[in-house]
């Protein structure tokens, strides 16, 4: 019974947070949202959305920033499900099998072209398969996104985190930067990561990085909704 009540209150914290959170840190999701439901402006939804899953690569910076924050309200955005397709995908490349993999990872993202660690692997699974046109193109995908998280805050701070609509994302910005989690607690709506420093080498007059932050007000807040809905 205890544990219930903590879980309530807990939810009923975030809930209180969750009315306010449309204005994340650096983030105005009131502003986005606003411009991708306006069907007459450039960033328009369903819009950017197609053009994502056509691996446009004449999608700059602010396209990708638009995609990226505004999937947090697209229908199929969940930030905590893994689909059977996903699980599948991963499955076939551990097989080696990557043609195959490719047709589940295009599938999974059909569904939400807003997935970093699908578009990630896709570009391995063409590397690997010789076609390094389509590797580029969705690599072209992948780095937008992930630009579109780096643009969000430095990450060395709570007061300055990356914003992320997913926890997976998290660790898709570390693989970048070439670093690995040792530990992780949460602070609030943030995600505190401890970041392992042996075998670090950053630049010249650069300290090694042994925190990183990452807010995840916009997968809390999801969370929410799904459980007053089932309330």
């Amino acid at each position: 019974m205890r544990k219930k009540q903590v879980l309530l209150l807990l939810i009923g914290i975030l809930s209180l947070s969750a009315i306010h959170a449309q204005q994340v840190l650096k983030i105005n999701f009131d502003n986005i949202k606003q411009k991708i439901d306006d069907s007459t402006n450039i960033f328009y939804y369903p819009s950017l959305i197609s053009r994502a899953k056509a691996l446009d690569t004449t999608m700059t910076g602010d396209d990708y920033f638009m995609l990226y924050y505004g999937n947090a309200f697209y229908p199929a955005y969940n930030p905590y499900a893994v689909s059977d397709v996903e699980d599948a995908f991963f499955e076939l490349i551990d097989k080696e099998k990557y043609a195959e993999a490719i047709t589940q990872g295009a599938l999974v993202l059909n569904e939400n072209p807003v997935n970093l660690k699908i578009a990630y692997y896709m570009i391995l699974c063409y590397h690997l398969s010789g076609d390094t046109q389509m590797a580029r193109k969705y690599a072209h995908l992948f780095f937008g996104m992930l630009n579109a998280i780096m643009v969000s805050g430095d990450g060395r701070s709570v007061e300055s985190a990356y914003v992320v609509l997913k926890v997976a994302d998290e660790y898709m910005v570390l693989n970048d930067m070439n670093l690995t989690s040792a530990g992780q607690a949460l602070v609030g709506m943030t995600d505190k990561l401890t970041i392992e420093t042996k075998g670090q080498k950053p630049p010249k007059g650069e300290k090694k990085i042994k925190e990183l932050y990452f807010n995840v007000e916009m997968p809390f807040g999801y969370m929410i909704k799904q459980t007053q809905k089932t309330d």
